[in-house]
């Protein structure tokens, strides 16, 4: 219904992942795209959350320090933010859910895309806007 992912798995994901990234979207450091990522695996037909993460800005105040090279702070997408922290043993074989506020479209970028397949993650599922 609102999911797509990869050729590997077609798997509808369990409304118990959606409704907690609708949750920890609220988290998010960007009020205009806040997205959440959640990392789970089955286990006994029962899905269990590994990790999960935000977008988010890595540093709060205004310091050169802080800021890129075009003057955006710095910041970090909701993938990599899950990702970290988690052993290789963890991720392999798991789950990911993108998710954008609301159901719209969340579609994982390139960077993200090519870092989620060299973890092992091999089940990619994002949130669509019900196309």
């Amino acid at each position: 219904m609102f999911f797509k992912g990869d050729s590997i798995s077609r798997t509808e994901v369990p409304k118990e992942i959606t409704e907690l990234a609708e949750r920890l979207c609220n988290k998010s450091g960007f009020s205009r795209y806040p997205m959440s990522a959640v990392i789970y695996k089955f286990k006994k037909n029962k899905s269990v959350v590994i990790s999960t993460g935000v977008n988010r800005h890595l540093f709060i105040g205004q310091t050169k320090q802080t800021r890129g090279k075009y003057g955006t702070p710095y910041s970090i997408h909701a993938e990599r933010d899950a990702i970290m922290g988690c052993s290789k043993q963890d991720l392999y074989g798991a789950h990911i859910y993108v998710h954008r506020k609301g159901y719209k479209l969340a579609r994982p970028c390139i960077k993200c895309m090519n870092l989620i397949m060299s973890t092992g993650i091999n089940h990619i599922h994002w949130s669509n806007g019900g196309i």
